[in-house]
């Protein structure tokens, strides 16, 4: 069964995102995970993240092994 996530604000060491999609909450690992959106924050603002350039799949790939700690974490929490 997938959930829903929505994360306003993830800090990173290269950047800070704000990220929504599903993901299984009985096995939050990579391959479980669907990003919907991803925004990264820019001088201006957030700024949407074009999934399918070399560049964002580069930090997707950096991004995903924050993304599931942060989900189990909020897992436990609750």
């Amino acid at each position: 069964m997938n959930d829903n996530f929505k994360i306003s604000r993830l800090k990173t060491d290269f950047g800070t995102f704000r990220v929504s999609g599903k993901y299984c909450v009985k096995r939050a690992d990579i391959k479980n995970i669907d990003i919907q959106t991803l925004e990264m924050m820019g001088t201006d603002g957030w700024v949407l993240v074009n999934h399918t350039s070399a560049q964002s799949v580069s930090c997707i790939d950096k991004l995903l092994p924050q993304l599931v700690q942060h989900l189990c974490n909020d897992d436990l929490s609750n």
